[in-house]
């Protein structure tokens, strides 16, 4: 009896044993199924969206922009409805500004080309100067014939002496006073000449006196030279400006001329103006009287 009794307690320990087994095994495999389960916890976290690799779609167009709403955003930075209307017209009329752009210079990386502005300068007029009348004094006349200079020194502003110079200068108005001095043989010629040389002109290189006195001298005779006072080469290539001066008459000399009279000496003067070429003109001015008698 005593046999039999124990065998059958291992038998009941035994088959316990393989239920607690078999409980354990079912209980594993169920916990293994749960966890690899999704959770609604972190299905309720993620994207309904699945991805896209496809290209981006062409460039879009921004058919209208309500530039009033720079005023509602103003309005709600605090700012009053008048100083937003101002401000958001102000950058209305900003944004219809052309907008500068910078084109790079290669494609190494190197930095784009800054624009630079040209200044196209705005044309003036050149105001002509006035002509001023200057007395230059001359030295006291002596009965000698005076030499004609070889040259002239040029004493106004000049232009490189141009090939199409074809017109010679001429004299458009004058002033001419003769005033008697000494024993009443000399006498002092203030003349002032306005002169003019065609376009293109190569300038003036200076004015000269001239003077006849028919029958005893019958050809031009230099007495003197003008001085410049005003003028230069004007926009259309001409030369305008004028010459003024001084120059003393004291040619009649005691049997130079061999005046019998009782017809006086009747002196012409004439001025000579010469451009750069050696271009010129004379122009009569004036006459005026000395007595026969300044030869005796």
């Amino acid at each position: 009896m005593k046999g039999t009794s124990g065998r059958g307690w291992w038998m009941g320990a035994l088959g316990l044993f393989a239920i607690l087994l078999v409980l354990w095994v079912a209980a594993a495999v169920r916990l293994s199924a749960a966890a690899a389960a999704p959770s609604d916890l972190m299905t309720s976290l993620r994207s309904r969206l699945t991805a896209n690799y496809a290209p981006d779609p062409g460039e879009s167009t921004v058919r209208s922009l309500r530039l009033t709403i720079f005023q509602e955003v103003l309005r709600d930075l605090g700012m009053s409805s008048d100083d937003a209307a101002g401000q958001s017209q102000e950058m209305a009329e900003l944004m219809k500004s052309p907008v500068p752009t910078a084109t790079a210079r290669d494609f190494q990386g190197a930095k784009p080309f800054t624009a630079t502005p040209t200044v196209t300068p705005v044309p003036t007029e050149t105001p002509t100067p006035t002509a001023t009348n200057t007395r230059t004094p001359r030295p006291t006349a002596t009965v000698t014939k005076t030499p004609e200079p070889a040259t002239s020194t040029p004493e106004p502003p000049t232009s490189t002496p141009s090939v199409g110079d074809t017109d010679p200068p001429s004299v458009t108005s004058y002033s001419f006073t003769p005033t008697i001095t000494g024993s009443g043989c000399t006498a002092d010629l203030d003349i002032s000449a306005d002169i003019y040389d065609a376009p293109m002109s190569s300038g003036i290189s200076g004015v000269q006196v001239k003077y006849k006195m028919p029958p005893y001298v019958t050809s031009y005779t230099y007495l003197g030279n003008l001085s410049y006072c005003s003028g230069g080469i004007q926009g259309d290539g001409s030369w305008q400006g004028c010459y003024d001066g001084v120059v003393p008459f004291a040619e009649i000399s005691s049997g130079s001329c061999m005046n019998p009279g009782p017809t006086d000496f009747q002196i012409e003067i004439y001025v000579k103006p010469i451009d750069n070429l050696g271009q010129h003109t004379y122009n009569y001015v004036g006459t005026f009287t000395l007595p026969y008698t300044c030869d005796d």
